[in-house]
C-alpha cells in the first residue's frame, strides 16, 4: 500500500512544505485584506536605515509569498524569536546561503502618543505597552516632541484631523513618518521603512486596529535599535 507520503511525493500532487505554505499564505491573506481606503502621495517617507545586507522582519508569521521579493542584496533575515517560520522559507534561505536569526523583539520599544484631535479621541485607545499620551494642540510643540522621541530610538503616533500635512511636517524636519490608511499596505511599509512615526486620521476612528498598529511600530523599531 503506498504510503502517503509517497503519493505527495508524485507529479502534480502538493508536498507537505507546499501545503504548509499555502495554508500559510491564505491565512495571511485574510489578516492582510485591506480595511479602507488607499495610501494616497501625500505619506512621504524615508528609506530604512538598518543595517546592509540584513532584513528585519517584525510579522509573527513568515511566509514565502510575502519574502521571496524582498532578498536581494540581503545576507541575513532577522525575525522574532517567537515568529513562525514556514518550511519553505527555511528551505529556500539555506538553498540561497541567507542567514535567518531569531532575535527577541518584546516588549518593544517605548511609544508616545500625541493627541491633536478636537474630540480627544486618543484617550479612547487601548493601551499598548510602554505607551505614554500626550495632549497638544500647538504643532511647533508636536514636532519638538517627536524629534526628541526618535533621537532616544523611541517612536510615536500622532493623531490629527489632519494627517496629510502632519506627515509632510514631520519628515520636513527629519522624523520618518507615515500615514497608514489599511493593514496591508501598513505591514508593507514597516518592513521595507524605517518609520518612527504613525500618522492616524482622527476623523475615522479605528480602536483595536490601531492598537495592532501600534504594537507592530513598536516591535518593529525594537527590532532595529
Amino acid at each position: 500500500m503506498e504510503t502517503d507520503r509517497t503519493r505527495m511525493a508524485e507529479p502534480g500532487i502538493p508536498s507537505h512544505s507546499e501545503l504548509v505554505e499555502r495554508l500559510v499564505a491564505e491565512v495571511v491573506r485574510r489578516l492582510n485584506a485591506p480595511a479602507h481606503g488607499t495610501l494616497g502621495d501625500t505619506a512621504a517617507v524615508r528609506p530604512t536605515d538598518g543595517k546592509a545586507g540584513e532584513l528585519v522582519v517584525a510579522e509573527p508569521v513568515v511566509s514565502w509569498q510575502w519574502l521571496e521579493d524582498r532578498l536581494d542584496g540581503v545576507q541575513r533575515v532577522v525575525v522574532a524569536d517567537r515568529a513562525v517560520v514556514t518550511p519553505t522559507v527555511r528551505d529556500e534561505l539555506a538553498r540561497r546561503g541567507i542567514e535567518l536569526v531569531k532575535r527577541p523583539v518584546e516588549p518593544g520599544s517605548r511609544l508616545l502618543v500625541i493627541d491633536e484631535s478636537s474630540n480627544h479621541v486618543a484617550a479612547g485607545l487601548p493601551r499598548v505597552s510602554d505607551m505614554e499620551l500626550k495632549r497638544l494642540a500647538c504643532r511647533r510643540m508636536i514636532i519638538d516632541s517627536l524629534c526628541s522621541i526618535v533621537r532616544e530610538g523611541k517612536c510615536g503616533v500622532w493623531v490629527t484631523e489632519r494627517p496629510a500635512s502632519a506627515v509632510c511636517q514631520a519628515n520636513a524636519q527629519g522624523v520618518p513618518a507615515y500615514i497608514a490608511w489599511n493593514d496591508r499596505q501598513w505591514q508593507e511599509a514597516l518592513h521595507e521603512l524605517d518609520i518612527r512615526v504613525l500618522v492616524l486620521d482622527a476623523r475615522r476612528p479605528q480602536p483595536d486596529l490601531w492598537r495592532r498598529w501600534m504594537g507592530m511600530l513598536q516591535r518593529a523599531v525594537a527590532a532595529r535599535t
